[in-house]
């Protein structure tokens, strides 16, 4: 096992968490609505929306991620 592949090993969980954290949820979730415009919704609603659905990705994703890494 390579050094490199060690190093993931020891901090894929550290490095899962802090891709998935509350401060890029806020990032992505912005970034999203920015480019989203669902008429007759409000930006609110759509941004309340987007980040549903992000922790449900995130819901899914963490975990496979964690098992691949």
């Amino acid at each position: 096992m390579s050094m490199l592949s060690k190093l993931i090993e020891e901090k894929k969980d550290e490095l899962v968490e802090g891709a998935f954290s509350d401060e890029m949820k806020e990032k992505i979730v912005k970034a999203i609505n920015a480019s989203v415009d669902i008429p007759l919704v409000s930006e609110k609603r759509e941004e309340k929306w987007i980040g549903a659905t992000w922790d449900i990705i995130c819901d899914i994703i963490k975990p496979l991620l964690k098992k691949t890494l």
